[in-house]
Formats: C-alpha cells, sequence, structure tokens
C-alpha cells in the first residue's frame, strides 16, 4: 500500500481578510490520504474513506483546492453528504 498526505484548502487570496475565520477554519482547509491498494485508489478525509478512479486521485493530488471545479471540491461535497447522513443514522454507497 502507498499513501501520501495532501493539504485541502480554498485558494489563498490578498483579498481574503487573514481574520476570516470561515476562510481559516478546518471546513475548508484540512489533510486528506491519497491511497493506492492493489490496483485501487482511495480518498481518505474527515473519516471518510472513498473508492475513487486514479484519474480522480492524481487531479486531486495535483490541484487540491476547494474550488468550483476541481476534483478536490467534488470530493469534499462527497463527503459532507456521506457525513450528513451518518449523521441523521443513513449511509450512502460509496464505490466508483
Amino acid at each position: 500500500m502507498k499513501t501520501e498526505e495532501i493539504f485541502i484548502s480554498i485558494p489563498k487570496s490578498d483579498l481574503l481578510d487573514e481574520n476570516d475565520a470561515e476562510a481559516l477554519s478546518e471546513h475548508w482547509n484540512y489533510w486528506a490520504l491519497a491511497i493506492y491498494d492493489e490496483a485501487e485508489y482511495y480518498y481518505w478525509a474527515k473519516g471518510v474513506s472513498l473508492k475513487i478512479s486514479s484519474s480522480d486521485l492524481i487531479e486531486v493530488i495535483k490541484y487540491p483546492f476547494l474550488t468550483t471545479e476541481s476534483m478536490a471540491f467534488k470530493l469534499h461535497q462527497q463527503i459532507e453528504v456521506i457525513k450528513n447522513l451518518s449523521n441523521v443514522g443513513l449511509t450512502k454507497s460509496t464505490g466508483s
């Protein structure tokens, strides 16, 4: 098994106030883990593991920013849905 840590964050800008609690929060800035295990690819963040394609994993490693069209943001949204479903006692399939 091979792993790589990735820091996921919103893009930084001089226009964002460095005191903006939301922009600096752990919700938008966190560590994730890219995992390759026996020809399977996974993305783990915030206690949730997603099985993803190799191209999705490469994309999030190359561009780990939460922008509207980024793979990092798409995975972030999937994780938020799964976490919200688990908070109300439901689950969601995460297979590719």
